[in-house]
């Protein structure tokens, strides 16, 4: 078989795909070929939406590309016991564009410790909670995947 492509990357992307193909068959080949060829997620659209921004998609709460797939925010919270609902979201709640926590293990987030992100479109996703030791300014960095792998961290700034 022939294929001429200037992309080298998608090339190989591609043959790599045809070979899972013929050694696990066509169903699942053809879900790494579809996601080897997806365009990974915009999520400049996205906004940390909780219980500090009445859920509401704010601009002040607008996640920014810091680079290499990693968007963040940052927020003033005040250190009084209580937990910070949150997940991230479109204006619209588009399911592709909100992300919550994907098991129980990892609704409760720790400060400076990644967790993961689930963006799953075939279910709904849930809030995570985060209880800052002391007040201050904290970054909610989303780390972009293009598999779903998607993680989060929250980082004291000041």
């Amino acid at each position: 078989m022939s294929f001429q492509s200037p992309n080298k990357s998608l090339t190989k992307l591609v043959v790599c795909a045809m070979v899972s193909a013929a050694l696990t068959g066509c169903a699942s080949s053809q879900k790494i070929a579809d996601a080897l060829l997806e365009e990974p997620i915009d999520f400049t659209n996205v906004f940390l939406r909780g219980s500090f921004s009445w859920w509401e998609a704010d601009e002040k709460f607008r996640l920014n590309e810091i680079g290499n797939g990693e968007y963040a925010v940052s927020v003033e919270l005040v250190a009084d016991g209580q937990p910070y609902d949150f997940k991230f979201a479109d204006a619209n709640y588009t399911p592709k564009y909100t992300c919550g926590f994907a098991s129980q293990q990892m609704e409760v987030l720790n400060e400076g410790v990644e967790a993961e992100v689930s963006c799953n479109t075939a279910a709904s996703v849930d809030n995570f909670k985060f209880t800052p030791i002391s007040s201050g300014t904290y970054q909610f960095k989303l780390i972009t995947s293009k598999w779903d792998n998607h993680k989060i961290v929250i980082i004291k700034q000041s």
